[in-house]
């Protein structure tokens, strides 16, 4: 059982199908020595929360509110911990390992594309599909797009 209460209080306002995900990519690496921490704000993320980080300088994110798995609850960030510390070197060579391990438990890892963003990990389901269904109003009482 993962027991980091930082990423489990982080996890919590992913969606259910995320969340189950990235707590088995976390156990998963614990049990193989790489301890992991959802960032900061590398969980859910609010349409607005979103055009907040869009505008900072330097570049935070490409997505602007609603062009982001984040903002469905559907993606996550993670930074690799040392002795409780964060370690944000993404050329760190755990990466390649957290990445198979995010594959592992059906998770895309940013670290595959063209521009590699290796602490993002995401639900594999079109953007476009989440959004017409988000505008269409296909959510759940928890205001989670339907993906069953």
């Amino acid at each position: 059982m993962y027991k980091d209460l930082i990423s489990i209080n982080r996890v919590s306002n992913l969606h259910p199908l995320m969340r189950s995900k990235v707590f088995h990519l976390l156990e998963i690496a614990k049990k193989d020595g790489i301890d992991l921490r959802v960032t900061k704000d590398g969980h859910f993320r609010s349409f607005d929360e979103q055009n907040a980080l869009y505008a900072k300088t330097p570049k935070v994110t490409n997505a602007r509110g609603g062009e982001s798995f984040h903002n469905y609850g559907l993606a996550v960030d993670l930074v690799v911990m040392d002795n409780g510390q964060p370690v944000w070197d993404y050329k760190d060579s755990r990466w390649s390992k957290i990445g198979k391990i995010g594959a592992k438990v059906g998770l895309n890892w940013g670290g595959n594309w063209n521009k590699p963003d290796r602490p993002h990990f995401e639900y594999p389901v079109s953007l476009s599909l989440l959004q017409a269904k988000y505008r269409n109003g296909d959510i759940d009482k928890n205001n989670f797009v339907n993906l069953t």
